[in-house]
């Protein structure tokens, strides 16, 4: 059958390359095959299009990225599942990753959320494993852009990942971890577990609006929501900890009495950070006396500790690549030798946005506001 998904979305591309198709149908088809095949296509796309644009829309196009970015929370929505016993607020879900959906219930008289596993989700994991892993050699042929995305990350590494994501039990218990290292802090919002098994969570019902939709309702304070996604980082990697799965549907805002909420929804995949990773990336962004050369020769190990290494020649400072406001990081990484590591996934998802934060309002300005902002917030003493 996948045999046949793959010939049929060679027939798509021959059809859009002679004008038969619209780019929006053939993309389309490319969606659809996603969708259709499990867990690990819905995870490639989140991670594509959770790095804020850069080399992935500029790569994919900007209809094909549209497209992709629906699968952020919006997965399975035709299929419901209930559970008996469960007062259902709404029936279809309010979002539907790739391996779990929620629901907006009624708990003990408290409006809730239920998160529980897909049906048959582990035999889903290993098939999709085996299907990607074919996929990605076919991809080579139907798009060349997707294909080098999808081998820049080291995979093995993040099948494992995903096989710890369903026991909804341990992810509870992370859920825990996390309240306790953000506990003092209150511009982070971490949902409070009311119940947990192997495979369900029932929590508080946390409403606020993606990052995309900030931006475009409350501009003003876009620059301020970023600092939060910094700050909560910072603060993990001091207790060697981070959110491993930082997509676009795993975090939310809100703004309360005029003061912008950070809201933290999965906990699924969370990875220790050893302390050079730790130490470098918290001295990048607080240390003010590194001089230029300090920060090209930190951010240069940095990237090689998270498996991404330099073309020939090049030298990259993390905070100043962008100086012909065309080239993005991506240009100067040999795609040939790296292989993303993919416990620090996260930071390749986080970083385009911040770096294009700093060219916007210069790097000192920004070292300066961000540990304003740190201190004030209570992320850093």
């Amino acid at each position: 059958m996948f045999l046949l998904d793959i010939a049929f979305l060679l027939l798509s591309k021959i059809g859009y390359k002679l004008n038969i198709l619209s780019e929006e149908t053939h993309n389309a088809h490319i969606i659809n095959l996603c969708k259709q095949n499990g867990v690990v296509f819905i995870k490639m796309c989140q991670i594509m299009t959770s790095s804020f644009g850069g080399k992935a829309k500029r790569d994919l196009g900007i209809n094909l990225f549209e497209q992709m970015s629906v699968l952020q929370d919006a997965c399975h929505q035709d299929n419901p599942r209930h559970l008996p016993g469960i007062n259902y607020l709404e029936p279809r879900p309010i979002a539907s990753g790739s391996i779990a959906q929620v629901y907006k219930i009624n708990y003990n008289d408290k409006v809730s959320a239920l998160k529980i596993l897909l049906p048959d989700i582990e035999k889903s994991i290993m098939e999709s494993i085996e299907l990607f892993t074919f996929f990605r050699s076919s991809l080579y042929y139907i798009n060349i852009d997707l294909y080098w995305h999808f081998n820049l990350y080291d995979l093995d590494d993040y099948f494992l990942f995903l096989k710890k994501q369903i026991r909804l039990d341990k992810e509870a218990e992370n859920f825990q971890t996390f309240q306790t290292i953000f506990s003092d802090i209150d511009r982070i919002i971490i949902p409070r577990i009311y119940y947990s098994d192997s495979t369900k969570i029932i929590m508080s019902y946390e409403e606020g609006m993606t990052l995309q939709v900030l931006e475009k309702r409350h501009p003003e304070f876009y620059h301020e929501a970023l600092f939060l996604i910094i700050g909560f980082f910072l603060t993990g990697f001091k207790n060697n900890i981070m959110h491993g799965d930082f997509h676009l549907g795993n975090y939310l805002y809100r703004i309360e009495n005029g003061i912008l909420k950070l809201i933290v929804l999965d906990f699924g995949i969370i990875a220790p950070i050893d302390n050079s990773i730790k130490n470098g990336i918290i001295s990048l962004f607080s240390d003010l006396t590194l001089t230029k050369n300090d920060r090209i020769n930190l951010s240069i190990n940095i990237m090689e500790n998270n498996g991404l290494f330099m073309k020939p020649g090049a030298r990259v400072d993390i905070f100043d690549f962008n100086s012909n406001q065309h080239s993005i990081l991506s240009d100067f990484i040999d795609l040939d030798k790296s292989k993303i590591r993919i416990d620090l996934l996260s930071l390749g998802l986080i970083f385009p946005s911040i770096t294009s934060l700093i060219h916007d309002i210069t790097l000192d300005h920004f070292l300066i506001k961000l540990a304003n902002f740190l201190f004030q917030s209570n992320f850093l003493s």
